[in-house]
């Protein structure tokens, strides 16, 4: 960091009227490595310089000098806002991308297009799919040019996902279909790009082919048609295949792809096909311990059974979701609730 840059830290400091030691000990810092970033010895990283610039209660970019340092910014912010994703700490992601975008930081439009997927993509995970849309709707019609493949592949992906996730949290939307059949246009756009690079980017590419099974699932669902039934499954196999081929893939996931089967199974009332699916994908979310994935697994269980005329299997499959309902998270159990009773289940007295 240059002396430049230090004094303006000094003298916004004193402006606030704040010592030395009070803003290091809010980084986290000695005062003595403070003391060095005043006087331009030391440079520090993007989060520590988000950090300041917070402590001081001004932008970020009064604490740069360079067309580098700005790119340099840009590109540390990114690194950080895919780790946290990877960790899924969707919220802080969230508040990064925003309050970056609102700086100027990325002088470099593709950059900040970048920047823009991963601000849809964080308001998807956080449930604010109306917003993710409009954002991405921009960029898959108006930016692409800007972008190369692989990123074009991820704003395609990124758009199929959200549409498809409007669809389950709008079930009721008067043309959810047709959502769900544009979700699947751009979820095999997606696809299609990310093939040449699969070798390279296996899970992105997996990931890919698990959304256009499970739209297409979706659809068999809303259509009951056999084609959209095959496209399911075709690509929820293949999804498999690949899965077995990568170590970063979940093992929650894989339980997600056979609930998809079961369900597209089911349309056709095949039953205890659904059966036999919904039981492994059970064992594959008892494995990742991913309680909302039993407990909505149950409840699709109880009603294959009573399908096939076997309350008492039923209820027991019922049992188990309501019980694993009442340990999960508060929001949830009304939601459980209200699924059980709609299928004839007597919840417990207590």
């Amino acid at each position: 960091m240059s002396k430049l840059i230090g004094e303006r830290i000094k003298m916004r400091r004193k402006e606030l009227g704040y010592k030395q030691a009070a803003v290091a000990k809010e980084l986290g810092i000695t005062q003595g490595n403070y003391s060095k970033i005043e006087n331009g010895m030391i440079k520090i990283n993007a989060a520590d310089l988000q950090k300041l610039a917070n402590i001081l209660q001004i932008s970020p970019l009064f604490l740069m000098e360079t067309e580098d340092e700005l790119n340099t910014f840009a590109e540390d912010t990114m690194y950080q806002v895919i780790q946290m994703y990877g960790d899924n700490r969707f919220k802080e992601v969230l508040e990064m991308v925003q309050r970056v975008r609102q700086t100027d930081a990325f002088r470099n439009e593709r950059d900040f297009i970048r920047l823009l997927i991963w601000e849809a993509r964080t308001l998807n995970m956080v449930g604010n799919v109306d917003e993710a849309i409009e954002i991405l709707e921009d960029v898959v019609k108006n930016k692409m040019h800007l972008l190369n493949r692989v990123d074009q592949a991820t704003a395609y992906l990124s758009f199929a996902t959200a549409q498809y996730n409007f669809t389950l949290v709008y079930p009721d939307y008067p043309e959810v279909v047709d959502r769900l059949k544009l979700a699947a246009s751009y979820a095999m756009k997606a696809e299609d790009v990310f093939r040449p690079y699969k070798d390279i980017s296996l899970r992105f590419y997996n990931n890919a082919l698990l959304i256009i099974g499970l739209i297409w699932s979706a659809l068999t669902a809303k259509t009951g048609k056999v084609t959209d039934f095959r496209e399911g499954e075709q690509y929820l196999l293949k999804t498999l295949e690949l899965a077995n081929e990568t170590l970063e893939w979940t093992v929650a996931t894989k339980g997600d792809v056979y609930v998809a089967r079961a369900e597209n199974h089911f349309v056709f009332q095949d039953a205890e096909a659904a059966i036999r699916f919904t039981r492994r994908a059970i064992r594959y979310y008892r494995i990742a311990n991913y309680v909302a994935g039993q407990m909505n697994a149950f409840v699709n269980l109880g009603k294959y059974y009573t399908f096939l005329n076997q309350p008492h299997q039923a209820k027991i499959c019922w049992d188990r979701a309501y019980a694993l309902a009442l340990k999960h998270p508060s929001s949830v159990l009304p939601d459980i609730r209200n699924e059980l009773e709609k299928l004839g289940y007597s919840l417990p007295t207590t």
